[in-house]
């Protein structure tokens, strides 16, 4: 298993050649911490997110986001994040998750709405989010993979934004430690490599 994240991570380097400022980088609300915790056990988390992106000039661009996830009654939370990106790009987003934990495997539908602001001339407003995520849950390991879909609609004539996430969460006591690595459904069918990018997530956990 050590193996295979390792591969993972090289993987996620090599594979984030691309542009900069792209929206994608704004969205996204791939599964919290919580997944960490065992079956029917709930958790408050708070999380710190850098996401780098890569142009093909090989420029770093790097975007910061602070999540925090409250649980609620009868496996769901409440989400909020604040994502910073070059100058004064930014968004903020409120959402529901709600989590279903068996034995093996775990499930987790997202529904978020977004306000984006981009390059100051470039207002979203109310982007509405809709995701699905499955983890696996080992019984002798602390590593939780995750595959997670979104498909994000805008009021504004920007068309539908579709994302596909591959990623692994763990956690050693309070403290998780999670990369992803967030790519265009579209890109992915046309292989076209213009959105993707890496992100690297490190929280706290209290449950």
């Amino acid at each position: 298993m050590k193996r295979i994240f390792k591969l993972y991570l090289l993987l996620n380097l090599f594979c984030t050649l691309t542009h900069t400022q792209n929206l994608g980088a704004y969205l996204g609300s791939p599964p919290s911490s919580s997944i960490t915790t065992k079956k029917g056990i709930f958790s408050f988390n708070i999380n710190y997110t850098t996401l780098y992106s890569f142009d093909q000039n090989l420029d770093i661009n790097h975007y910061k986001r602070l999540a925090i996830n409250i649980p609620l009654k009868s496996g769901f939370e409440l989400a909020l994040s604040s994502t910073l990106g070059e100058e004064d790009n930014h968004s903020e987003m409120v959402g529901f998750n709600y989590n279903i934990k068996k034995r093996k495997f775990g499930i987790t539908t997202h529904i978020a709405s977004h306000n984006i602001t981009i390059d100051d001339d470039m207002e979203i407003n109310y982007a509405t989010e809709y995701g699905i995520s499955a983890h696996a849950r080992f019984r002798k390991k602390d590593i939780r993979p995750f595959l997670h879909y979104s498909y994000t609609q805008f009021d504004e004539d920007i068309d539908p934004h579709h994302s596909l996430t591959l990623g692994a969460i763990s956690r050693v006591n309070k403290i998780s430690i999670g990369t992803h690595l967030v790519s265009s459904l579209e890109d992915l069918i046309n292989n076209d490599n213009k959105f993707a990018y890496l992100g690297i997530t490190v929280g706290f956990v209290i449950d």
